[in-house]
């Protein structure tokens, strides 16, 4: 007879083991080795839980710069390591300082512009701030003003222009400017010139009746006509009519002085162009008036005897005027700029957006791009040449809530809508439209570039875009409906985005590993701007009055004190309707020397954790959790502790105990 072995008596207590950690999963459909809240994780140790690195706290120190021979920079930083209050850094962003091919963080502090060590006051305004790259330029949007991170001299509004060969110094307005103002062709003649080689139009001396019985008395001289015939005309031999023409203002300028600085002659000639726009103040208190524009150039050319000569279109805004005319008077020119809302940099060029009033009572839905290699130079209509810059008019309606250049593309964003400009030159420039989830409204600052993936935060979640179309990278978070607010940034191949309700309720600093496809949540840190450099991600945080500038990576400079961390998983026993015990927990982790870390149970969602064990740091350890064998339905772990610390596994032995206890 065969022998036959004992047949083994099963314990009904399955014992199981998650030795791969998966992040967080704030949906209902949880499953082992996800967690349904933590602060302060990481996945750097993956498939190990582990906690995050302390941040850094660089020191911040600068001095006001006021001219290369002047420029110093404080012996002793203005701030000790804490970052005090001496300084109240927002909207960051790297660039090379001066004297230095090294990244180094830009931000705005008060009216300022923070560049490494110097601090140029460009006269900044409160509220939200964009910086927008440009080369070496750092320009500051909705503001328009301008510094080169490299020379420091060169910097200032945008409008103003330049003055002779460079930007003037001071950044003020020209205004002690002469200008003879007269009535002239495309060509910058006077009314009563005569071309011999083409007589078409001619000077016509007495009456003329026209087809309608109009009497008119041209006296030698153009005619505007008024009512229905509001325009002005010249009168043609080759068939005796009178046929409309554009009308054009000529204006002669020649600068005096402007703040110490004295000028022969106004020659911009190096940055108006065809095409380009001009806005004027006061000439529509000369006899007959032309309104303050803006006014497109038709030509601008130095005549042999000094000055400038601007050709603008007068069109139907020149009105009643004797022609020709010619009066003096002390006026204000000045480069149009349109009011953006977002602005990108794209194939050198400065692009932007704008939804509603520009600014001269006109209501806009607009895309905008400045001339090439020329942020200073913007247009009206389309361009003139390759190198002019274009305005856009949209159909799509809603307010514009944000702008990157990806792939090369200027992409404009609102809530239902993404518009992308394609093309290298204006005559090949074109927009395409799709409605898709766009930005959020304020979430403009969530815009970031990971691994060659634009990620940005949707009304309703987090998307990311390759090119074709944006999908949702963040079931496991849930709707994020309730979360307008919203700061992303990028940092090797990870993505961080800042959460906030309205007035920062509720803030959250969630990490997404874009490799692993893992969410991990760092803490309650308030955050005003994020930038990047290729080795760590600075990031503006805000607790109160207090602004601190802080790194995700400490490089010698870490926070002083020790992280605080915990993770709770989802419910277990769910998967059973019979009671359970909890008989066995064992945890295998590694604390570091001087942490301590504790593990918790909660019954039945009663929201009280009772303590199963404490322990303090001494490395790898793998630790039997004592249980009490409590009957329950179901029931969460929930881990913590301060300082760094890694989790190896959790293995739990759980008996059913059936429907009766």
């Amino acid at each position: 007879m065969p022998n036959y072995l004992p047949e083994l008596r099963t314990s009904g207590a399955p014992r199981s083991m998650v030795n791969k950690f998966w992040g967080l999963n704030k949906t209902p459909t949880i499953t082992d080795g996800e967690f349904a809240d933590m602060k302060n994780l990481t996945s750097d140790r993956f498939p190990l839980l582990a906690v995050r690195e302390p941040r850094g706290c660089p020191i911040l120190k600068y001095a006001d710069y006021a001219d290369p021979e002047t420029m110093t920079v404080t012996e002793e930083p203005i701030q000790d390591n804490e970052q005090g209050d001496a300084a109240k850094p927002r909207c960051i962003t790297m660039a090379t300082a001066p004297e230095t091919d090294v990244f180094q963080p830009v931000y705005i502090d008060g009216s300022k512009l923070v560049i490494g060590y110097h601090a140029v006051d460009l006269g900044i305004t409160d509220g939200e701030k964009q910086i927008v790259h440009m080369g070496a330029y750092l320009i500051v949007i909705p503001d328009m003003v301008y510094c080169n991170s490299k020379d420091l001299s060169d910097r200032g509004k945008i409008e103003d222009g330049f003055y002779g060969d460079k930007a003037h110094p001071a950044g003020g307005m020209l205004t002690d400017v002469t200008a003879t103002m007269t009535m002239c062709d495309y060509d910058g003649r006077d009314p009563d010139y005569i071309d011999q080689e083409e007589p078409k139009f001619v000077l016509f001396e007495g009456q003329y009746v026209d087809d309608k019985g109009v009497e008119y008395n041209p006296n030698g001289r153009l005619w505007q006509k008024t009512d229905e015939y509001d325009g002005l005309y010249r009168f043609s031999t080759d068939d005796a009519k009178w046929y409309k023409i554009k009308s054009y203002l000529k204006l002669k300028i020649t600068a005096k002085t402007i703040a110490g600085l004295t000028i022969n002659a106004l020659t911009m000639k190096k940055v108006l162009q065809e095409g380009d726009a001009l806005r004027f103040e006061n000439l529509h208190n000369l006899n007959g008036g032309i309104t303050d524009g803006p006014h497109q150039v038709a030509k601008a050319y130095d005549p042999k005897d000094g000055g400038q000569i601007i050709v603008v279109e007068g069109g139907t805004t020149v009105t009643n005027l004797d022609i020709p005319q010619t009066d003096k008077k002390i006026i204000r020119v000045y480069r149009y700029i349109p009011n953006l809302d977002y602005a990108c940099e794209s194939g050198n060029r400065l692009w932007g957006c704008r939804y509603g009033d520009n600014g001269m009572g006109q209501y806009v839905n607009e895309i905008y791009c400045s001339g090439a290699g020329d942020f200073f130079r913007w247009g009206l209509g389309e361009a003139t040449d390759d190198s002019a810059p274009v305005t856009f008019s949209l159909g799509s309606d809603g307010a514009f809530t944000g702008a990157v250049n990806y792939g090369g593309y200027p992409t404009f964003f609102k809530e239902r809508s993404m518009h992308r400009v394609s093309g290298f030159l204006p005559s090949e420039f074109g927009i395409s439209t799709d409605s898709v989830p766009g930005v959020a409204r304020l979430a403009a600052k969530s815009l970031a570039v990971v691994g060659g993936i634009l990620y940005y935060k949707s009304p309703g979640a987090v998307m990311a875009f390759d090119g074709t179309q944006p999908v949702s990278v963040s079931d496991k978070l849930g709707s994020l409906t309730a979360y307008p607010r919203a700061v992303g940034g990028a940092c090797g191949d990870k993505y961080y985005l800042y959460l906030d309700k309205s007035s920062r309720a509720d803030p959250n600093l969630y990490v997404l590993d874009t490799n692993k496809g893992l969410w991990h949540r760092e803490d309650e840190t308030v955050v005003e701007s994020m930038a990047e450099d290729s080795e760590n991600m600075y990031m503006i945080a805000v607790k109160g009055e207090k602004h601190t500038v802080l790194t995700v990576r400490a490089k010698g400079d870490p926070q002083k004190d020790k992280v605080r961390w915990y993770a709770e998983t989802g419910l277990f026993g769910m998967e059973s309707p019979d009671r359970k015990y909890v008989t066995r927990l064992v945890v295998k982790l590694s604390p570091e020397a001087g942490s301590s870390v504790r593990v918790s149970i909660q019954y039945n969602s009663t929201g009280v954790w009772k303590q199963l064990y404490a322990k303090e740091g001494t490395g790898m350890v793998t630790v039997s959790v004592p249980v009490l064998p409590a009957p329950c339905d179901h029931f969460r772990l929930r881990l913590d502790g301060t300082g760094g610390c890694e989790v190896n596994s959790i293995t739990k032995t759980v008996r059913d105990g059936g429907e009766r206890i």
